[in-house]
């Protein structure tokens, strides 16, 4: 036969739980809770963190695609010469129109530092020769850009921190970016003519 529950002074007690029990209880589903909303928190800051990481690769990544292409595609001695320091770059492209055909572009790159603080913004602004100039940021939180050009005709391999010969064209020009977010940053490496110089273009401008 079963006993009834009995208190300490051997009177029944009645059905339910104690205050030390409710307390107990409480606590226990309190710290499970604070430890699901912690859980939760970190879960959802390492899903933001992720998505604006691969935002930063991807802008990084068409930064780089869009300097290549530039570099690639140079008209030497064509509306201007190629002009360039420690960190600007200015030059003309062979640029493609809506109508399947190419026209001369001037093509400059530029930190800007309109915001106060240690980062900027680079910047590409073109200009059509019709009047048209665009500019546009390709890559923002830049923390330093260094521009160097591969001096043609030296033994061995010399980079110069500027470019203003008027006559010749650099071997090649390498063009450096830090930026927040990007461990390793951009490094792009042009190769160029390095023979060319504004006499030959003009001759083989004649025999064409």
């Amino acid at each position: 036969m079963m006993k009834n529950p009995q208190t300490k002074n051997g009177l029944l007690r009645e059905d339910g739980f104690t205050l030390v029990e409710v307390l107990v209880a409480m606590t226990v589903f309190a710290i499970v809770g604070v430890g699901i909303l912690t859980l939760t928190r970190r879960g959802i800051a390492a899903r933001t963190s992720t998505k604006e990481h691969t935002e930063r690769k991807l802008e990084a990544r068409q930064a780089e695609i869009t300097l290549q292409a530039d570099l690639a595609a140079i008209l030497p001695f064509t509306l201007g010469p190629l002009k360039g320091n420690a960190d600007s770059l200015s030059f003309t492209i062979k640029a493609p129109t809506s109508q399947s055909h190419f026209q001369p572009m001037r093509v400059t790159y530029a930190l800007s530092w309109e915001h106060a603080g240690a980062l900027g913004d680079l910047v590409r602004t073109t200009f059509d020769f019709r009047d048209m100039t665009n500019r546009e940021t390709i890559l923002s939180q830049v923390t330093g850009l260094q521009v160097q050009f591969l001096e043609p005709e030296a033994a061995g391999f010399i980079w110069l921190d500027q470019w203003t010969d008027l006559e010749r064209m650099p071997a090649a020009i390498s063009v450096r970016l830090t930026a927040a977010g990007l461990v390793n940053g951009l490094e792009i490496t042009m190769p160029l003519r390095s023979a060319i110089t504004k006499k030959s273009v003009n001759q083989e401008t004649q025999v064409e």
